[in-house]
């Protein structure tokens, strides 16, 4: 299980390289988080982010930072199950809410392609060094954990991968497993 999301990719180079090496397989917990549903969480994240020296705030636009997500996707939550979605190495990702709808947003979202080269380029410029936020707000979901102690967590959660391709689906979660 890691937590790796288009804010912090830093699993990409940590652990799921490991991962893919050893054919073991990935769960991603934190897709999207509260710094990608809502605006103040957001800011809270790029302010960690830039205070941790990962960010250079110059290059997003002051109104809508991570407004040019917007373009060729259904929103920020969109890109962010996308990006996690088809990121090689991750083989389940994981979606929690409390709401019907909410649901068949999320499945649509993961059933989306990948999201466009272009955005993937600006996404691993922007956020491609951070590696010091999973999650901001202290007391939700535990605390942060760097890419190094996350490796380390992750690595003893692991799962088989499938041969084939499945969709879970269910009241709080989403899993695509990936086949080889």
């Amino acid at each position: 299980m890691v937590g790796f999301n288009l804010l912090n990719p830093s699993a990409r180079r940590d652990v799921l390289r490991l991962t893919q090496a050893h054919n073991i397989g990935v769960q991603d917990m934190f897709a999207v988080r509260r710094a990608l549903s809502d605006p103040e969480g957001l800011k809270e994240a790029l302010d960690a982010i830039e205070k941790a020296g990962q960010l250079d705030r110059g290059k997003l636009a002051a109104a809508d930072p991570l407004g040019f997500l917007k373009e060729g996707t259904e929103g920020i939550v969109d890109a962010a199950y996308r990006f996690c979605r088809h990121e090689p190495g991750i083989d389940i990702v994981l979606t929690g809410t409390g709401s019907v709808a909410h649901l068949k947003e999320n499945v649509a979202s993961i059933l989306r392609g990948p999201l466009p080269p272009a955005t993937l380029a600006r996404l691993e410029e922007l956020f491609g060094r951070v590696d010091s936020v999973s999650e901001i707000k202290k007391g939700c979901h535990g605390p942060r954990m760097r890419a190094t102690q996350l490796k380390s967590r992750s690595v003893s959660r692991i799962w088989l991968r499938s041969s084939s391709v499945r969709l879970v689906l269910g009241v709080t979660w989403v899993a695509r497993i990936r086949g080889p």
